[in-house]
């Protein structure tokens, strides 16, 4: 564990080096490769305002943007995750367990599915759909938390089990349903996560949305290790759990539902991460966020290049990289605690 100031610094300036340098390979390597002087070339005319090229165009229209998307995405959940584990002080919190994934799949099934045959799912869009999708099962969850009493770990667990099984019952009986067979197939493909179809605005929703989720955790971190010591000694400390609690899952809820219903579900993300980075910095939260929300990103970043070169020119869905990664991960630290 790096305990000091200056050993924490070093290891953030040495994750924010590999995500630079991951980046780059990221943007370099696909279908096609691109040399990584050109890359930088294409990197430097774009900040100046001049891109020529096809090449050129492919860096800084394409790939350039799936990267920072999938940077983004995984900053975001990553710190999710992180603040989903301490709020229900389990140490199996994922950020999906709210349901927020299935109900944005839900979303999107229904308009990649039913889309060409009614007017108004096919205005909506698959992101939008998806995240509508995402807000009703936060607003079901939420009722189903409060409901005959205070908000408490367990009952938003119990409520986000519930939630996540129905709408994963409504996904799939829309699928199984569904006339036309592509559009199954799409449905299977974006729930397993995708950043194939990431643009310059994607990326500006994802980052803002990422960064605004940085800042208040980080403002309200001190608030975040109260609240994992218990309500009860949070109250003797000041601190209001219900307040808190219903503000820091609203903001998770919000994060994700904006992230998922851009990328689609990549799991193991909040799950993996979060355990991670309190191994190496401890369990403070103010210490531990950065080093999660880096971490995340540079996992989704290389997730999404190995992606891309396994089946080239195909590609795997995302979330199938992530679980094979994130599950020996997982496991490592099972293990590690069980000693």
């Amino acid at each position: 564990m790096l305990g000091t100031r200056l050993q924490r610094s070093l290891l953030l300036i040495a994750l924010l080096a590999l995500v630079c340098v991951c980046i780059v390979f990221g943007i370099s390597f696909g279908a096609t490769d691109i040399s990584v002087s050109l890359v930088v070339q294409a990197i430097h005319d774009m900040l100046g305002g001049t891109v020529d090229g096809a090449d050129q165009q492919v860096i800084t229209e394409i790939r350039l943007p799936r990267v920072l998307l999938g940077f983004a995405t995984g900053a975001g959940l990553a710190m999710c995750g992180l603040i989903t584990q301490s709020l229900l002080r389990n140490p199996l919190g994922d950020p999906y367990i709210l349901g927020i994934s299935s109900g944005a799949s839900t979303g999107a099934a229904l308009v990649i599915v039913l889309g060409s045959s009614h007017v108004f799912l096919a205005s909506l869009g698959v992101t939008v759909g998806a995240f509508l999708g995402a807000l009703l099962a936060m607003v079901c969850v939420g009722f189903l938390a409060s409901a005959g009493g205070r908000i408490t770990p367990a009952r938003i667990i119990f409520a986000g089990m519930a939630v996540n099984y129905f709408f994963s019952a409504l996904t799939s009986l829309i699928t199984v349903t569904a006339k036309n067979a592509a559009g199954a197939k799409s449905v299977v493909f974006w729930m397993l996560g995708s950043l194939t179809s990431a643009s310059w605005n994607d990326v500006w929703i994802a980052t803002i949305c990422t960064t605004l989720a940085f800042v208040l955790f980080f403002l309200m971190g001190r608030r975040v290790d109260v609240l994992n010591l218990g309500d009860d000694c949070a109250r003797s400390l000041g601190t209001n759990p219900r307040i808190y609690r219903a503000l820091l899952i609203s903001i998770i809820a919000f994060t994700v539902a904006v992230l998922v219903s851009i990328t689609g579900a990549i799991g193991f993300i909040g799950l993996v991460i979060p355990h991670l980075a309190r191994l190496l910095v401890g369990s403070t939260t103010r210490n531990t966020l950065p080093v999660a929300m880096f971490s995340g990103g540079l996992l989704v970043v290389v997730a999404d290049l190995c992606a891309r070169l396994i089946i080239r020119p195909a590609e795997l869905p995302i979330g199938i990289l992530t679980a094979l990664v994130g599950t020996p991960m997982l496991m490592a630290l099972i293990k590690k605690n069980a000693q």
